[in-house]
């Protein structure tokens, strides 16, 4: 039985950790396109007075085509090691 229960238990801490960290990967960030850079797939929006950098993949990288300095944007990323990788890049309402 208290091998039962401990299964149980760990089994449970792991599900909360792994949904702990698909929460926490997945973040939004809205601002104003400042560069693009199709080629090298990255993106560069102001963010609350900062320029933030981002990778852009593969699912992502047609919005760059569609944008220009000015535009207003909620780029969905995930970070990992530093870098920020946007998955999808929505323009908003001017």
């Amino acid at each position: 039985m208290d091998r039962l229960r401990m299964a149980v238990i760990g089994l449970l801490m792991a599900v909360a950790f792994v949904t702990s960290l698909a929460v926490a990967g997945a973040m939004k960030a809205p601002g104003e396109v400042v560069k693009t850079d199709p080629a090298a797939r990255s993106l560069v929006v102001k963010v609350e007075g900062k320029d933030i950098t981002f990778a852009v993949s593969d699912k992502a990288a047609k919005a760059l085509g569609d944008l220009k300095p000015g535009d207003k944007v909620m780029v969905s990323y995930e970070e990992s090691g530093g870098k920020r990788t946007a998955d999808a890049i929505e323009k908003t309402v001017q």
